[in-house]
């Protein structure tokens, strides 16, 4: 018995249940802000210019950097409110 290779498989498990969480409480925060900040919030993450958003959501391209900015803004207060209820 390798306690070595035991302890780096409990670090992988913890480390996949870890992310599934993560995972699970930006799904939660996402669906909690308004269809265009999510959609151009998602759209930007993923490697989308705004003339690709613009193109894809139909937002006026002189509106997509605020609602990409508001949209993180109220991510992040969001996201910290579910790590609270989360800690609790």
């Amino acid at each position: 018995m390798n306690i070595f290779l035991d302890t780096q498989e409990i670090f992988m498990v913890e480390d996949h249940i870890f992310r599934l969480d993560e995972i699970q409480r930006v799904r939660k925060v996402l669906l909690q802000l308004n269809d265009k900040q999510r959609m151009c919030l998602l759209l930007k993450f993923s490697g989308y210019s705004y003339d690709e958003i613009h193109e894809t959501t139909q937002i006026p391209r002189n509106n997509i950097g605020k609602t990409i900015a508001r949209g993180k803004e109220k991510f992040m207060s969001l996201y910290q409110e579910v790590g609270e209820e989360h800690v609790s």
